[in-house]
């Protein structure tokens, strides 16, 4: 990987994987991720805008995208929108499955377990009678049971009876039923209930004919939820809670009381923090990188040895050339002229002294390049009669010597 190291004790800085391409920032040298962040705590990612908005997408090409929750490795939560429904979910990691879902278009909200709240469950709208200036708010009844209630109401026959229909799952998910009967007009009556709830009906009766009356029945839920996880109205506070307070200001105690607050300034639920100085964390840091004392340099002396050997440079020593062997000049060697003798037979040629066509000569070759042969004539006797003299054959194609002082120029005027 290719590393950025900060030296003195900062440790890796940021890497780049080999093959992979993934950025490890921080104290990381596989980053498993495109862009992998590690970091010693009290800090993290910011995207801080200095105008206008601030914004950071998620964009999934298919499947999901998604927000995961660790610690120490291990997966706690995922936020995401549902691929296929694009619901907006929040998830509990290691099997706990859907906690809460804002269904998509509706904005419908499921809470899959127990929710409470501090304050009051409620619902709100706009004041039907004033709907541009005011809203209005209803609360949810609280009880120290989960309760489901019915109600309606009835007329009793010329009998004085009337049966009660409830909805066919009544009894498949309640239990321990509460009746409460209200006589509505008609004078002072009596209506009391004649047979309790079976098969989803129960009778009223009263002691005048044709009396209306209001009638409601509660039942404590007892679907499967319920029976696996059963409610109840106290409980004990777990060891972190104890001693501290859900609502410390009602209380009149300060925040620091209160089952939210931690102690931890780098705690992200604190509105206030003094964020401390993160710790450093232990790295290794041998080999090339091992962090190293910031000291003044020490001049120390270069090893020039072997091949970058520093050598003093030294005049050049000229040295007499050696002209011996094959390249010793050779000098031209005068040849004295020989007397051919010539056929005495013949009178008239008696005593005739000829020089011989050719002499002996070493050619020495001259300095100047591309000399062209130069012919020399043929000679012949003249005036010897009956003589067999035959023809000095020219010669050719060898370089004729030249005296250097003939190719001097001379001055004008010789």
């Amino acid at each position: 990987y290719y590393e950025w190291f900060e030296l003195g004790g900062g440790g890796s800085r940021m890497v780049i994987q080999r093959a992979t391409g993934n950025v490890g920032i921080g104290n990381t040298t596989s980053p498993s991720y495109r862009l992998d962040v590690q970091h010693g705590g009290g800090t993290g990612i910011r995207s801080q805008s200095t105008a206008s908005f601030s914004v950071v997408d998620i964009d999934a090409f298919s499947g999901d995208a998604a927000v995961r929750f660790y610690k120490a490795g291990v997966g706690q939560w995922n936020t995401r929108n549902n691929p296929i429904t694009n619901d907006y979910q929040i998830f509990e990691l290691g099997g706990g499955g859907e906690r809460l879902r804002i269904e998509d278009g509706t904005g419908k909200v499921v809470v899959n377990g127990d929710f409470t709240a501090l304050g009051v469950k409620l619902f709100t709208m706009d004041y039907p009678l004033d709907p541009t200036n005011k809203t209005l708010m209803h609360a949810a009844i609280e009880s120290n049971e989960v309760l489901n209630s019915y109600s309606g109401n009835v007329v009793t026959d010329a009998s004085g009876k009337v049966t009660v229909s409830l909805p066919d799952y009544f009894e498949a998910i309640n239990k321990d039923f509460r009746y409460q009967l209200t006589v509505v007009g008609g004078g002072f009556a009596q209506a009391i209930i004649s047979k309790e709830i079976s098969n989803n009906k129960f009778e009223i009766a009263t002691n005048q004919p044709n009396i209306k009356v209001s009638w409601m029945v509660m039942g404590v839920r007892n679907d499967k939820h319920m029976q696996q996880n059963p409610f109840s109205a106290v409980e004990v506070k777990n060891a972190a809670q104890k001693g501290k307070y859900i609502d410390p200001k009602a209380w009149g105690m300060p925040d620091s009381k209160g089952v939210s607050y931690s102690s931890d300034p780098i705690n992200s639920n604190n509105s206030s923090l003094n964020v401390a100085t993160p710790k450093k964390t232990i790295v290794d840091n041998s080999g090339s990188v091992a962090p190293t004392t910031v000291a003044k340099p020490i001049v120390t002396k270069q090893d020039n040895s072997g091949s970058i050997v520093d050598s003093k440079v030294e005049k050049a020593v000229v040295k007499p050339i050696d002209n011996s062997g094959s390249v010793a000049p050779v000098t031209e060697k005068k040849v004295e002229p020989k007397v051919v003798p010539v056929n005495t037979n013949n009178s008239t040629n008696s005593g005739l002294v000829i020089p011989a066509a050719t002499k002996e000569i070493n050619y020495v070759t001259p300095p100047v390049n591309n000399t062209k042969p130069v012919e020399v004539p043929a000679q012949k006797i003249d005036n010897v009669k009956d003589s067999k003299v035959q023809e000095v054959k020219p010669l050719i194609g060898k370089p004729v010597p030249v005296n250097p002082e003939l190719l001097k120029e001379k001055p004008k005027g010789n």
